[in-house]
């Protein structure tokens, strides 16, 4: 059977109804065909005869006024019609006649779903198409489907773009949110703590740290070596020592601590300045 997705392709002809058919038979004589044929129209009815284009071929032939155009050569009050349809009367042989009338009775090529390139109302979140209603749905729905293919790209940007009220500023990162926002809650109920000491209160409550290794230079050439301030403190206890080396590791990891608590604190302001503007979150 000749799909609207094949003709379209291959200029295959199709017919609204069903076409004469000569058929493929066994040898028993039965029917052999991938099409199911119409009922048949009565006993003993050839397959070419269950077509609806055959009984127009039967019924013109009967129509005296055409009859009377045939005999004149075409000319006579059905020539417009005779410049189509040719002398019915020539043959008895209905396939000889088919078989250079049938583009009469066809479909014109199937048209595809188009898109509307050239409109004023379109815009950059639309796809405006032309969907020809003569096509069959399941055909029209596998155009459409790679018709959306097509546009991929377009219908991902137009998916991304809110069109809400207030959409969201930029794409948001809850964790942080919620880092941030602990953070100045924090400050807020401990104003007098420092911000190293605010960090050490907002680690317990969320995922915030800092790196506390730090590079100790050599000397004499000495290639440097890392201090990892968490196991020093460890041992610093357990030797009972508190060298100077040691402060300074304290003091480094203090200012990594309040850089990142007071990095926190701003981005919590602007998110709160921000919103209410109506834009979240929004640095």
């Amino acid at each position: 059977m000749i799909t609207d997705e094949k003709r379209h392709k291959s200029g295959a002809r199709f017919f609204i109804y069903a076409p004469p058919s000569k058929g493929r038979t066994r040898k028993d004589g039965t029917l052999i065909s991938k099409r199911r044929l119409p009922n048949r129209p009565f006993h003993g009815a050839k397959p070419w005869q269950c077509s609806v284009y055959y009984f127009w071929w039967e019924y013109l032939r009967r129509h005296e006024g055409y009859r009377d155009t045939c005999r004149a050569g075409g000319a006579g009050e059905y020539a417009d019609l005779y410049a189509d349809f040719g002398n019915v009367h020539a043959t008895d042989d209905f396939w000889a006649w088919w078989r250079t009338h049938q583009h009469l009775f066809c479909e014109p090529p199937s048209r595809g779903i188009q898109e509307c390139l050239f409109n004023r109302h379109s815009t950059d979140d639309e796809l405006i198409i032309s969907v020809p209603l003569e096509v069959r749905t399941v055909h029209l729905v596998r155009m459409f489907r790679r018709l959306l293919q097509k546009n991929a790209d377009r219908i991902q940007k137009a998916r991304a773009k809110s069109r809400a009220l207030y959409p969201v500023g930029a794409k948001p990162n809850l964790g942080a949110l919620h880092t941030s926002l602990t953070v100045w809650d924090i400050q807020q109920a401990n104003p007098k703590l420092k911000l190293h000491e605010l960090f050490d209160l907002a680690s317990t409550q969320t995922m915030i740290a800092v790196d506390e290794r730090i590079i100790i230079e050599g000397d004499d050439g000495d290639k440097p070596y890392i201090l990892h301030l968490a196991k020093a403190e460890r041992e610093a206890r357990e030797m009972g020592y508190d060298d100077v080396l040691l402060r300074e590791a304290r003091r480094v990891v203090r200012r990594r601590k309040a850089q990142t608590i007071n990095r926190h604190l701003k981005t919590a302001n602007a998110y709160i300045r921000n919103v209410a503007l109506g834009q979240f979150p929004q640095k």
